[in-house]
């Protein structure tokens, strides 16, 4: 028998798990709705920001304000794709169409690489976010990932550089 035989394919361990589970565990999180609308209106209020107000400091304000607003919507957009959010298709593949879009990223693209492929290989070589794992203990990024990536313990304000970070990662 070789060592990748005993590995279990994730529908294997659902089978298995899902039983053992209480219900809510897989009902939709409806307090994600109001992050979603809060996120929207900040972007959008950042950019009206940026088309009224002409002074030097609402530029860098604005553009931290809109890019961690897009970086909540890419994750409510994740939680929206494993139907945590609403169950209801066409509500869902709305949502997924207009945060998806807004990050530019193709809502089949994400299906695509995420949802077939990352949970179908995950923490194996195969898995297209195990490069994260590789490139986390490059020097670049390894020595300070304690301070950018938070943890159940602890949670940092410092882990929204990760987003720089990671993708610097990806390229070095």
């Amino acid at each position: 028998m070789t060592p990748s035989s005993k590995l279990k394919s994730a529908s294997e361990y659902g089978r298995v798990l899902r039983p053992l589970l209480p219900p809510q565990a897989f009902a939709p999180d409806s307090r994600n709705s109001w992050r979603i609308g809060l996120n929207l209106l900040l972007v959008c209020l950042g950019y009206l920001m940026l088309r009224e107000v002409n002074k030097w400091w609402v530029g860098p304000l604005c553009a931290v304000v809109i890019g961690h607003s897009l970086a909540c919507l890419a994750f409510l957009a994740h939680d929206i794709s494993h139907n945590s959010v609403v169950q209801n298709k066409l509500a869902r593949r709305t949502l997924e169409f207009l945060l998806w879009g807004l990050n530019l990223i193709p809502p089949t693209l994400w299906r695509r690489v995420h949802n077939q492929t990352h949970h179908v290989e995950t923490n194996t070589v195969s898995d297209p976010a195990g490069h994260f794992a590789r490139a986390s203990e490059r020097l670049l990024f390894g020595p300070t990932r304690g301070l950018f990536i938070p943890i159940a313990r602890r949670r940092c304000v410092t882990h929204f550089f990760s987003f720089t970070l990671l993708p610097t990662s990806f390229v070095i």
